[in-house]
């Protein structure tokens, strides 16, 4: 059938949605709302919904509602933080997210919402350039005005993406470090944690074939899949016909 995670547009709902995960029965998604109130009033409704196996729809959990300016002008970044690209969804519908932007912090909810554990290590936040600061854009940017007043952090966010391991269950975390800085014959280094939020270990990603960027992804059976030549297809520029394409290529790793 067809499923609703930000609610059904019958009942009025005007939402999108960002991201998406399903195990064990078990179907979770981020998404988020604008209101448009007027007069400063305006804000944002993001979260996380959640159906499992039980009868009825779905639920929201973890919500957060943030001020929003809809002319642009004003925007401070570490005020709109939210989990939408870097929550991971595990066995037994155990949602894995790090709700708190400038530290290393993993918390573990049921499908309810309740607080299972936290866990995460030491951490220094990776300092960004001048560059990476410029790049930083609302998720809902109506325009730039030259009056704006935008606060950028100096710092990324402390984690960038959560795997869950389908063969023992393991939380992999990456962060901006194990991302960007890193030796030249690796990918990304990830941070490995027990089920039950042990830190084990890391784990360098080598890079494979030509590849100089590319998103992991743990598959199960001691696998690993890399796939390269995204960003490309979602740069939003336009084809002139001259400009080379990536290829899109998926590089699938042994685990040992």
């Amino acid at each position: 059938g067809t499923q609703y995670p930000v609610g059904e547009p019958a009942d009025g709902n005007v939402a999108v949605m960002i991201s998406l995960n399903y195990v064990d029965r078990v179907l979770a998604a981020t998404g988020g709302s604008v209101a448009f109130v007027g007069d400063g009033e305006s804000y944002t409704d993001r979260f996380l919904s959640v159906k499992d196996a039980s009868p009825g729809g779905f639920h929201r959990i973890l919500e957060i509602t943030t001020p929003f300016d809809p002319t642009g002008r004003i925007f401070v970044e570490a005020n709109n933080y939210y989990i939408d690209a870097s929550w991971a969804l595990g066995p037994g519908g155990r949602i894995y997210a790090p709700m708190k932007r400038d530290m290393y912090e993993i918390s573990e909810f049921d499908t309810a919402g309740k607080l299972v554990r936290v866990f995460g290590r030491q951490y220094s936040p990776r300092k960004r350039t001048q560059a990476e600061k410029d790049r930083v854009t609302p998720l809902i940017n109506p325009g730039t005005p030259a009056t704006r007043d935008w606060t950028i952090s100096d710092h990324d966010p402390c984690v960038t993406r959560i795997m869950v391991n389908p063969d023992d269950g393991g939380i992999w975390v990456l962060t901006p470090h194990g991302h960007e800085d890193q030796p030249e014959d690796i990918l990304e280094t990830w941070d490995v944690f027990a089920p039950d939020g042990e830190y084990l270990r890391q784990v360098p990603v080598p890079l494979g074939h030509e590849m100089d960027e590319g998103t992991c992804n743990l598959v199960g059976n001691s696998r690993m899949v890399v796939i390269r030549g995204t960003d490309s297809a979602f740069d939003g520029g336009e084809d002139d016909g001259e400009t080379e394409v990536e290829p899109l290529e998926v590089i699938c790793y042994e685990m040992r």
